[in-house]
Order: structure tokens, then C-alpha cells, then sequence
């Protein structure tokens, strides 16, 4: 329906975002790898907490995805994750059922 095409073109618009933004082809791979790895994990481990909260305040994670108002931060919310100063958390009632 209308509601998953919004949503996939919203990645979309995202991904090319984040490769445009990023740097070099170098960084925005590492970028793009960050992220799988994030969800990854959470798909992967949806009951452990740690996975389900990103510190967006560590070097590493402001260095490869930014903050607040970048492509990767708008990537995580897309996925589900809430900005809450100074985390990315994905609410444990947010469900991880296949699309």
C-alpha cells in the first residue's frame, strides 16, 4: 500500500543522502556498514537492551552517522528508533515483526 512506499522511498531518499553527505566513497561505506550492523544486531537479539540503544554521543557514532538532523539519524528513526538525548533507543514495545 500507500504507507510502505512512503516508507521505502523515505530509505531511499536516506541512503542517497548519506552516500551524498558522506566524504568520500570510503566513509560513506563505513557509514552504511554501521548501520547494518546496528540493526543487525537488534534483529538478531530484539530482547537484549544493549542492542536497542545506540550512544549518539561517542566519536565513533558522531564521526560515521553524525547527529541529530543527519541521513543516519533520519535511517534509525525510519527504522523505528527514538532520539533521546543522548541515545537512539528502539522502544522495547516496538514490535520486530517481518514487514
Amino acid at each position: 500500500g500507500g504507507d510502505l512506499r512512503e516508507s521505502l522511498e523515505a530509505i531511499g531518499h536516506g541512503l542517497r543522502r548519506l552516500v551524498r553527505d558522506s566524504a568520500s566513497k570510503a566513509e560513506a561505506g563505513k557509514s552504511l556498514s554501521t548501520l547494518a550492523m546496528l540493526l543487525q544486531n537488534v534483529i538478531n537479539n530484539p530482547s537484549i537492551d544493549r542492542h536497542r540503544k545506540v550512544n549518539a554521543s561517542g566519536a565513533r557514532f558522531r564521526e560515521l552517522l553524525g547527529t541529530g538532523g543527519t541521513a543516519g539519524a533520519q535511517l534509525l528513526r525510519l527504522a523505528g528508533f527514538q532520539y533521546q538525548e543522548p541515545n537512539f533507543t528502539l522502544p522495547s514495545e516496538q514490535g520486530l515483526e517481518p514487514a
